[in-house]
């Protein structure tokens, strides 16, 4: 998927946490996270300058930098919404090393660093066709013009206007120091020292946050769970389970049409991290798929051919009224069966009438549903026939195909 933007873009990158898989060690972190603050070429000295009055107002001659705000919530939120308020976009890259195989390449801190980076680095380079990218320095010189070569030799041979990285001290680029309190304040939610509530206030501000390798929050265990519970924690631990399973089989797919169902599971976990319980609405969700996509994608095609076919995958993607979401309760599952009742059951229904009306009308020598033809359908027919309940529901009791909820239906 390849955006074209209106102007050349700038990404200001840092992280947070430390290249090392060795979890047992003392004061190595759970979690890395990189975070790309990103600002259009003709905004960014503005948006340069307000963060510096931030930087300014909370450190004085200081650097702004995760570390020394700490485990100071009040503070670190207080940041958090003045830096919001300078209207800087972000997207970030969030490493579980939980989930990586210490005795993998990824054990050797150059590698790590290489690998990681770079998975953020290509979606950037893939997603602008101008950009300019500016990382806090890593290490020593001969590792830093190393990685500057690394990162020509693989993600820049694609055809670009322009685009190059080069490293900054952060202590003169305050989008820097913006993306360092970033990455730090989602390490530390990650990490389980700072509450939910922190992703939450940042979600205006973020693009995208991807967690790495593909999984989200994973649902509690509980070791004696209440029997009103345990369809729950089902629902959202298979919901969790069959989105990582094709987000990881699928990401990095050359189809276009894979790309975009991939863009759109990759923006419902996003939002699942952000707010479990919350719909995502259906334009909101086209909105995000219309940045990366060279053709705008319609309603039809985005039930049809997105959620329709991660549906047919096996991914679980609830929807209601709302919108779309990755279920994490029964009550989000019942919403979904009563959508696909409310309309399948009457159109069937319907069907079925006409069906016998000519079957009658014909004497039997003309099946509108031919069971060769229409094997499945004709089955579910059968089935529809031989119901106690063959009557249709009055109409203000049904989901229509013209109400918003039939709308919601995949096609």
């Amino acid at each position: 998927m390849n955006e074209i933007p209106q102007t050349t873009q700038w990404a200001f990158i840092d992280e947070a946490g430390d290249p090392h898989l060795g979890l047992h060690k003392k004061n190595v972190s759970s979690f890395y996270v990189v975070c790309a603050v990103l600002v259009d070429e003709n905004a960014k000295d503005a948006i340069a300058a307000k963060v510096d009055q931030v930087r300014s107002k909370f450190c004085g001659k200081g650097e702004l930098k995760s570390s020394n705000i700490g485990g100071n919530l009040a503070r670190r939120k207080d940041v958090l919404n003045a830096l919001v308020a300078t209207g800087i976009k972000f997207c970030a890259f969030v490493v579980d090393k939980n989930d990586i195989d210490a005795t993998s390449g990824l054990q050797y801190k150059k590698s790590f660093i290489k690998y990681l980076h770079g998975r953020l680095y290509k979606r950037l380079y893939r997603a602008f066709a101008s950009l300019h990218v500016v990382a806090d320095e890593h290490g020593s010189p001969d590792f830093m013009d190393g990685f500057r070569k690394y990162m020509e030799e693989r993600y820049q041979k694609e055809l670009f206007d322009h685009a190059d990285c080069r490293f900054a001290n952060s202590a003169t680029e305050p989008l820097v120091q913006a993306a360092d309190i970033i990455a730090g304040s989602l390490l530390r939610v990650y990490s389980g020292s700072d509450p939910d509530d922190v992703l939450a206030l940042l979600s205006g501000s973020a693009i995208i946050i991807e967690r790495w390798p593909p999984n989200i929050k994973r649902p509690d265990v509980l070791g004696e769970i209440e029997d009103k519970e345990r369809h729950d924690h089902l629902v959202a631990q298979q919901g969790i389970m069959l989105a990582r399973d094709f987000f990881a089989t699928n990401v990095g797919s050359d189809d276009p049409r894979i790309e975009v169902q991939v863009e759109t599971l990759r923006y419902l976990l996003f939002r699942y991290e952000v707010d479990p319980a919350q719909y995502v609405y259906t334009d909101e969700i086209i909105r995000h798929l219309n940045k990366f996509t060279p053709e705008p994608i319609t309603h039809q095609t985005f039930r049809a051919q997105v959620v329709g076919k991660l549906r047919s995958q096996g991914v679980i993607i609830a929807s209601s009224n709302k919108g779309y979401k990755i279920p994490n309760t029964a009550q989000n599952m019942d919403s979904f069966v009563s959508l696909v009742s409310g309309v399948v059951i009457p159109y069937l229904k319907r069907l079925s009438m006409a069906r016998q009306q000519l079957l009658l009308a014909s004497k039997g020598s003309y099946d509108a549903v031919d069971a060769q033809k229409y094997a499945e359908l004709s089955e579910c027919l059968k089935c529809v026939e031989q119901s106690r309940f063959p009557q249709l529901p009055q109409p203000n009791n049904v989901v229509t195909e013209e109400s918003p909820l039939g709308e919601e239906l995949d096609e």
